[in-house]
């Protein structure tokens, strides 16, 4: 599939949105998997970001939902052409639940940050030395509906700043990363909310500046995340697990088709 347009978008903008990229059937599917985890005890990790109003929901998972949605050919295909990738790796799945927080609008970013700091070469190098995440909706999300808060183009500021800092140590790129508003210059007040219909899927930079956002509807909203990199990305397979890197079940491994179980390996 040719995905010329949106992989240009996200070289200008940090991110792109994909319209109507995954089915109904699988966006119930994964709103469903998220309900009946959640009803059958499944305990908040603070350390994984769930809080009063946010329920994630992170590997060891069993299920064969968490295969099918790492072996969609489609989305196999996107990330590979979005990382010039040759080895594909899959790094992380999320399940992610935002409640309403009962206030009015309007909706306020709830935490400026990038993902992980990268230099501007590890971004141009083929195979990309980062990854590339994407967010599934699974309902709409409208304004003040815990939509992702993003600056468009702020990657350009936050790599070239990165590269100045000389962040060649994981203490550095850390330190970058507490700053990285008042070091990249970026300012917020070009932020936009990123809304969406059921199905929508949007790539993203992880050096774009963004933010989860309060739930000011009465709805909640229900979101898979998941991200990638190729396996010569060899400082990402070095992040620290769980937070920074998924911890996948044998269970996971064993459904998964043999032809693409190299993407689970650590």
């Amino acid at each position: 599939m040719r995905w010329d347009r949106h992989l240009e978008e996200m070289e200008e903008l940090g991110y792109t949105l994909i319209r109507g990229l995954i089915d109904r059937e699988t966006t119930a599917e994964i709103r469903d998997y998220m309900d009946r985890t959640i009803a059958a005890g499944h305990v908040k990790d603070p350390k994984r970001g769930s809080s009063q109003f946010h329920h994630r929901i992170c590997h060891p998972m069993d299920g064969e939902l968490t295969i099918r949605l790492a072996a969609d050919p489609v989305v196999r295909d996107l990330v590979t052409q979005a990382l010039r990738a040759e080895n594909l790796r899959l790094r992380q799945q999320m399940f992610l639940l935002t409640q309403p927080c009962g206030e009015p609008p309007p909706s306020r970013a709830a935490g400026w940050h990038v993902d992980t700091t990268f230099l501007p070469e590890e971004w141009l190098d083929a195979p990309r030395k980062t990854f590339v995440q994407l967010f599934y909706y699974c309902n709409p999300v409208h304004p003040g509906g815990a939509a992702t808060v993003v600056v468009p183009r702020s990657h350009h500021l936050t790599l070239k700043a990165a590269g100045e800092a000389q962040c060649r140590t994981e203490e550095d790129r850390w330190a970058f990363a507490r700053s990285v508003v008042a070091r990249s210059g970026v300012d917020l007040n070009d932020a936009v909310e990123l809304c969406c219909e059921e199905g929508d899927v949007a790539l993203f930079n992880p050096m774009l500046l963004h933010s989860g956002s309060n739930n000011t509807t009465d709805t909640p909203r229900y979101a898979f995340h998941c991200s990638f990199h190729d396996a010569s990305a060899h400082r990402i397979r070095h992040l620290p697990a769980p937070v920074f890197y998924d911890t996948f079940p044998e269970s996971m491994m064993s459904g998964m088709p043999e032809a693409l179980r190299p993407m689970l390996e650590r």
